[in-house]
């Protein structure tokens, strides 16, 4: 190897056990080259190499995994985030189509996130109501 492989992505050799003691251990590379660092990973069994994509087998860790385990995985990529929700009624006056001076009062739905301070709408109202003045 001709550099030095990066921090964090140095070379690592796992050797995962034959369950059924027959001696067939599978060893698993990460970043064994510059072109695999982080991307691929690298199994052997016996004189057989198989390079298998990094995200190939999380989804299969993942499928295998019951809700514990999944969210352990997912834990990484997933933050909370804390958002505040409010509902605001919205009183609409109307000069045509509907009857002219009807109030129509519509709730409005929408959250503000404090960290990006950005505001999220609803799809939609939930119900509208009408009045006459």
């Amino acid at each position: 190897m001709s550099k030095k492989l990066e921090k964090g992505f140095q070379k690592q050799r796992l050797v995962i056990p034959d369950s059924s003691n027959k001696g067939n251990d599978i060893v698993a590379d990460i970043n064994w080259n510059d072109s695999a660092k982080g991307k691929y990973i690298r199994f052997t069994l016996g004189n057989k190499v198989s390079i298998v994509k990094k995200d190939h087998l999380m989804s299969i860790l993942f499928m295998l995994g019951n809700l514990k385990e999944q969210e352990a995985i997912l834990s990484p990529f997933v933050r909370k985030v804390n958002t505040l929700k409010f509902t605001k009624m919205i009183g609409i006056s109307t000069v045509k189509d509907i009857r002219k001076g009807e109030l129509i009062n519509v709730l409005l739905d929408f959250s503000f996130n404090p960290e990006t301070n950005q505001i999220t709408l609803s799809k939609g109202s939930k119900f509208g109501l009408t009045h006459n003045r």
